[in-house]
């Protein structure tokens, strides 16, 4: 293979990331560190008798192989020397985060005069010529703990966003039970988000509407709104929404720095809300999109918005306000919710992240089997409930898990259930949908018959604000300032598109589609 001078490949994506390199290779028995080629000469003097024996008991032929073998090196020593005019470099680290062994490439250079440019055409070829670097794999001593036995996530690798796709969305709502009134609310709800799309692609918080937030936070509410368009199969590329989306994915990009954060504005708080939504809504979006040159130029942003999540778990497992702090579990669903949208896309995360992530549900979970808290030693909420539940439904627990079941029979509750006259609480039935949805069966059709009948009718259907649902009436929801009417609103159309957003985990995906 002949190879440009100063060739680079590296591996894209969550395992490419700078690690400490490799300690220099020694220099092989007959290549000197300079890259000269050195024929040592055979010496005429044996230290013992019977290597004499040996070497005169040769066959001729064996012998005359020898000497010429010699005298290639002798020609290549003086012929190759001045064909190179710099070195082989190989730099590569070890994913030691991702709980695998492998050896990740960072860069492959070859410098040569004078040659013709053939790159490696396969994945597969670089890893075979770093197959001798590779680190040899760890002895496992005891086995990782955590829940990710069933791993439902990979099943759904490919298929997980078909649903939302034109023709397939129409089974779906059929078979899993929507109706015309679920799919007029979600048209006159996306009305609603464009005409409130601000100038440079942006959403807020705060308004023009009436009822907002008492605080502002743009990447949030532009992460929120393009969730909205997205769930409902719109991208850049497709959709009677293709402007919109554009227009607020240049925007959201555009706030996202280096290391891959997106947070911007907002209070102190907001930080990893705003990272896990946005990173929900970026690797949803490489996930949908079918050009490869729009794939490529969205993956970046997604491998970065993926890794700053992975950097700033925290002690306990889960993620909070900062970095490498203390977890709650209100925070740690949005963040947990964005690595498993990165790994139906197809994207990498760590599995020693997910494992941790599973430690903290088992600290937040283990006061009620199936209920859950906001933190260790709180009290069990039914909105934290649903929340763990549904992360612990990405993370491996099967449909029939005992806990599973007795969380899903107490949200079933009569007490629990999706009610707009008091307690009503969207952040909650937002979860809980999820959880019912992936259930199917009887929990499923329990809870959408609620959905249908109770979310569409809440909608306001004239004014300024039609297509909006008002976060204080018909009663008050319990977040109606912190987030305002734009949040209800973009929760309330997750809710109905429910039924094509995405597939149920426990069942073949080919069951669903066409």
């Amino acid at each position: 293979m002949v190879v440009s001078r100063s060739t680079k490949i590296g591996t894209p994506g969550p395992r490419s990331r700078p690690q400490p390199p490799l300690p220099p290779l020694p220099p092989s028995p007959s290549i000197a560190p300079s890259d000269s080629v050195i024929v040592k000469p055979l010496t005429n003097k044996f230290c013992d008798t019977t290597a004499a024996i040996a070497l005169r008991s040769l066959p001729c032929w064996l012998i005359s192989a020898v000497v010429h073998t010699l005298v290639m090196i002798a020609l290549a020593a003086v012929l190759v020397p001045p064909l190179l005019n710099g070195p082989f470099q190989i730099e590569a680290t070890f994913d030691d985060a991702s709980g695998d062994e492998e050896l990740i490439c960072q860069t492959l250079t070859v410098s040569t005069q004078n040659a013709v440019a053939e790159p490696l055409s396969t994945q597969e070829e670089l890893q075979q010529i770093l197959a001798p670097l590779a680190k040899p794999a760890k002895l496992e001593v005891e086995p990782p703990k955590g829940n990710l036995s069933g791993d439902p996530v990979l099943g759904m690798i490919g298929t997980a966003y078909r649903g939302r796709e034109s023709g397939t969305k129409e089974t779906m709502i059929e078979r899993l039970g929507g109706t015309p009134e679920t799919q007029e609310a979600v048209a006159l709800g996306l009305k609603w988000l464009a005409r409130n799309q601000q100038d440079d692609g942006s959403w807020n918080l705060k308004g023009p509407y009436a009822n907002g937030s008492r605080r502002e936070n743009h990447e949030v509410a532009t992460a929120m709104a393009l969730l909205a368009f997205q769930g409902d199969g719109n991208t850049t590329e497709v959709g009677p929404y293709q402007d919109e989306v554009r227009k607020g994915w240049y925007f959201l990009l555009r706030q996202q720095d280096a290391d891959g954060c997106f947070y911007r504005t907002g209070y102190r708080t907001h930080r990893y809300y705003t990272q896990g939504l946005a990173t929900i809504a970026v690797c949803e979006l490489y996930g949908m999109t079918r050009s490869p040159a729009l794939r490529r130029s969205y993956r970046e942003p997604a491998v970065k918005a993926i890794d700053y999540c992975v950097k700033g778990q925290g002690m306990t497992g889960g993620w909070r306000y900062a970095s490498r702090a203390d977890s709650d579990l209100s925070v740690t669903g949005w963040v947990l919710m964005a690595l498993q949208s990165a790994r139906m896309a197809g994207l990498h995360v760590p599995r020693k992240t997910l494992y941790r992530a599973s430690e903290f549900l088992d600290s937040v979970g283990k006061q009620v089997p199936g209920q859950y808290s906001y933190q260790p030693r709180k009290s069990p909420t039914r909105t934290m409930t649903a929340e763990g539940l549904l992360s612990r439904q990405y993370l491996g627990w099967k449909r029939d898990h005992p806990d599973m079941v007795a969380g899903v029979n107490w949200l079933l509750l009569p007490e629990n259930k999706l009610d707009y006259t008091k307690n009503r609480d969207v952040y909650y039935w937002y979860y809980a949908t999820q959880v019912m949805h992936h259930m199917e069966g009887e929990p499923w059709k329990k809870w959408n018959h609620a959905v249908c009948e109770k979310v569409p009718a809440a909608q306001v259907r004239e004014g300024d604000e039609a297509g909006s649902w008002d976060p204080r009436q018909p009663s008050r929801d319990r977040r109606a300032d912190e987030g305002g009417r734009l949040y209800v609103t973009c929760l309330s159309l997750y809710i109905l598109e429910v039924y094509y957003r995405h597939l149920p985990l426990y069942s073949d995906p080919f069951v669903y589609l066409p």
